[in-house]
């Protein structure tokens, strides 16, 4: 996908929709929602995530440093990567200042592969989750298909995790599909029971994704098959917007 959209950047002198920049600015959004309510009702003593290339708290951070000196003191961010492709998370357990991307040949050991990039380090914004990191005294852990699994198994006071989000409104189908949210639950979860989030702290999950089937509610304007196809059908456009203006 990547390298086609590159290819029709090139070919066509358009703009690729959405820069990294872009990312940044709509996760901004979602920190003046998270600010808001937190300067209104509830503080988080955590932020929990899941991450690719963090665009998200990278952006939330932004906002608690520019608008949330009321706020006090910052939420500790905490970033969940699948263990399978975890390069952010492995720099920066080895404390390095730069990404080693690692190769990924499959997507099928993924945990789940919408919504997550297998190679998160093009879009340069590790520096910036380092950022994040230390001036939230933030943490990074990952969770790979048994623990994932166990989240799916667990008790919580006679319920499964299924119910027990549903009482709160989360509905999730037998099969869970897109897994990106659920991944930060259980990493939160993780944490919580090896200690490094303390009892009484109150933790905002970011449920991030969808995680059951799509209602089948909404009908694409246009569908690709191919590049080929894509390219070809807009080369048409273009003819006929030159013809009739």
């Amino acid at each position: 996908m990547k390298k086609g959209a590159r290819m029709f950047e090139k070919l066509y002198g358009l703009k690729r929709i959405p820069e990294t920049a872009w990312r940044y600015e709509a996760a901004r959004f979602r920190g003046l929602s998270i600010l808001e309510y937190m300067l209104g009702k509830v503080k988080f003593d955590w932020i929990a995530q899941t991450i690719s290339a963090a665009f998200g708290p990278i952006g939330i951070y932004w906002t608690f440093r520019k608008l949330g000196k009321e706020m006090g003191r910052l939420p500790r961010f905490l970033g969940i990567q699948q263990e399978a492709n975890c390069p952010m998370y492995r720099a920066w357990k080895a404390r390095r200042q730069n990404l080693r991307p690692i190769k990924i040949d499959s997507t099928s050991g993924l945990l789940t592969r919408v919504m997550y990039d297998v190679k998160p380090h093009t879009y340069g914004t590790y520096r910036d989750l380092l950022e994040v990191l230390s001036e939230s005294k933030g943490a990074l852990s990952t969770i790979n298909h048994s623990e994932f699994a166990s989240l799916l198994d667990r008790d919580f006071d006679g319920k499964g995790i299924r119910g027990l989000l549903k009482d709160h409104g989360i509905e999730i189908g037998a099969t869970v599909v897109e897994k990106t949210g659920l991944i930060a639950l259980a990493g939160t979860l993780k944490e919580i029971d090896q200690g490094n989030i303390r009892k009484g702290e109150r933790v905002l999950w970011c449920l991030t994704s969808g995680v059951n089937h799509a209602d089948g509610a909404t009908r694409s304007e246009y569908k690709i098959s191919s590049l080929r196809s894509m390219m070809r059908s807009y080369g048409k456009r273009l003819s006929l917007t030159e013809q009739y203006g």
